[in-house]
């Protein structure tokens, strides 16, 4: 199979409200990220403030925000604060009824793990990406013919090795950013690889 090769950007994973930080965010978005994604796994009401901080940083970047994590949580907190959508991960079915709830016009991503029965039920169900991974459980050639044969873009947690998956996935998941002493710095290093 040939395949024109994609450009792949970066989606990241945000650090959880509790840990946020408003200019290491600004910094980070400022670099060029793709999306964000904030896990609500262990929201409180506590953490509220924070979210509605990590949602105008997002905004001024222009930035798409979805919430993670517990399904029914992530979609209440997309409607509750207007985000920008959710990530599901519950089945493939969950798409339609997010559809339904958030509207034609938000992003409803679906995390398939390394199934791609699940994958393609997803991408059936129309969703607007696919995530997989991480890469090295991931069947070999997966990637290359997902690229070929599904419209549907997708994202990879590819790890530490981006190199693997430049051209052949739409985005790359990178979760440590906002763990590493120069986030910002890292983002940059991070957008080389990808260019390469």
């Amino acid at each position: 199979m040939i395949q024109d090769s994609v450009e792949t950007q970066l989606y990241l994973m945000a650090p959880p409200p509790s840990a946020f930080d408003e200019g290491v965010l600004s910094a980070v978005l400022a670099e060029g990220v793709a999306c964000l994604m904030v896990d609500i796994s262990d929201f409180t009401s506590n953490d509220i403030p924070a979210l509605e901080r990590m949602i105008t940083t997002a905004d001024a970047a222009e930035c798409p925000l979805v919430a993670s994590g517990d399904d029914a949580m992530a979609l209440d907190l997309a409607r509750r604060f207007s985000l920008d959508g959710v990530h599901l991960s519950d089945g493939p079915k969950q798409i339609e009824w997010a559809r339904k709830q958030l509207g034609e016009n938000a992003i409803v991503g679906y995390g398939a793990g390394t199934s791609r029965p699940d994958a393609l039920l997803a991408a059936e169900g129309g969703a607007d990406y696919i995530m997989l991974g991480p890469l090295e459980a991931l069947e070999p050639d997966l990637l290359v013919w997902w690229q070929a044969v599904i419209e549907t873009p997708l994202v990879v947690d590819a790890g530490k090795d981006l190199s693997a998956i430049v051209g052949v996935a739409d985005f790359a998941l990178v979760s440590q950013v906002f763990y590493h002493a120069e986030p910002a710095q890292f983002i940059r290093t991070l957008k080389t690889a990808l260019s390469a």
